[in-house]
């Protein structure tokens, strides 16, 4: 495998780490909280962080390409909890999830040429996903009380 196939992979596991906890927050925020402004928000940057995927040297394709599950090393290994002891936790592992995986991406990104303003961008969408988890993490607090 080569460098930069490498980097695809890496870059295809926390583009789907980030989209996949913000899924989840997503539907906390829609069904749990019912709250249309909060489920815009994370829609909106769950938005931005797939859009990623249709630069032009960022291709879906390039990351499709790049995936080798069979290889993955960490395909069989358990990083997530099996149970939660409430929907506050369940929702904070999932924007740790998004936060962790827009950091990599972030950082990762910047081996890749002319990729500068990629790393602004996601940099910016990291920021913006710990507001939403703050005011989230009351709304949640207010209705466990």
């Amino acid at each position: 495998m080569n460098y930069l196939n490498n980097i695809y992979q890496i870059l295809d596991v926390n583009l789907n780490r980030s989209v996949e906890g913000l899924r989840v927050v997503e539907e906390v925020a829609r069904f749990h909280l019912k709250n249309k402004t909060i489920t815009k928000r994370i829609k909106d940057l769950r938005h931005t962080i797939s859009s990623l995927q249709g630069e032009p040297f960022f291709e879906h394709n390039k990351l499709i390409n790049a995936r080798d599950v069979k290889q993955d090393l960490g395909k069989d290994t358990n990083f997530d909890k099996f149970s939660y002891t409430d929907v506050r936790e369940l929702t904070m592992a999932n924007f740790r999830r998004a936060e962790e995986g827009t950091r990599v991406i972030e950082e990762v990104i910047k081996l890749l040429p002319e990729s500068a303003y990629i790393s602004k961008k996601i940099k910016k969408t990291r920021f913006e996903i710990y507001e939403i988890e703050k005011e989230m993490a009351k709304h949640l607090k207010v209705q466990n009380s």
